[in-house]
């Protein structure tokens, strides 16, 4: 007869053998997808550094503007990154966080619903489970329209490195930017009420012009075939 320690230890030894196989597995399925993935069309350096600036400044003025939208007692403000140094927060949300999700929502949730649905019904749905997924209302809409944006890279190039640099690259400016006041205490806080002071029509026409200049520059990438 096996006593409740014994039973407790199996049950927890059977837990862990299933969490580190099963992670195993994961693992070596999204290295998978990741290095199949990262031999499309290969943009030239203009291209990809046009696609980052262009998605910085649209979700730099995009973020003011819903500020001014949403209440900021509203969840999702005040620390965007809410860890134990700078350092921790550059590498899990400028590097790890980025090519972890573009693996997950691009290259594994929207190539296998564009198996099931039409392209642009698999990037709208794809777009909204990675909105959804970053959970608060300070971010859902602006990780929405990240999410469209990055799949409709991944779409044109057929690559994950595009998109997964314009993701990394834009978490770590908003990282610095959440720190700043730290870095630089007599100058981040007159950083930071200056861009508060800009007038929203501002942010409105700069949001507007880098979100066109920046659909144009991506309907110009030259189509692939379709990611299989």
């Amino acid at each position: 007869m096996l006593n409740s320690f014994t039973v407790y230890f199996i049950f927890k030894l059977l837990a862990f053998a299933m969490a580190f196989f099963g992670g195993i597995a994961l693992l070596r399925e999204s290295v998978h997808v990741f290095v199949s993935n990262i031999k499309g069309k290969r943009e030239k350096n203009t291209t990809i550094a046009m696609c980052v600036v262009l998605n910085i400044l649209f979700t730099f003025s995009f973020v003011f503007i819903l500020k001014n939208l949403i209440p900021l007692s509203s969840p999702g403000y005040g620390k965007l990154y809410e860890m134990e140094s700078f350092w921790e927060a550059l590498v899990m949300t400028g590097v790890i966080g980025p090519i972890s999700e573009e693996i997950i929502f691009r290259a594994i949730i929207f190539r296998g619903l564009r198996g099931r649905y039409k392209q642009g019904t698999a990037l709208i749905i794809s777009a909204l489970i990675f909105a959804i997924f970053h959970g608060s209302p300070a971010q859902i809409m602006n990780s929405f329209l990240g999410g469209i944006l990055y799949g409709l890279v991944y779409m044109k190039t057929g690559s994950l490195v595009t998109p997964i640099f314009m993701h990394c690259i834009n978490n770590i400016v908003f990282t610095f930017l959440d720190y700043i006041s730290i870095f630089f205490p007599h100058y981040g806080p007159v950083i930071i009420n200056f861009t508060y002071e800009i007038p929203v029509w501002i942010h409105i026409v700069i949001s507007s012009l880098s979100i066109v200049l920046l659909l144009i520059v991506i309907n110009n990438i030259g189509k692939t075939e379709a990611v299989s």
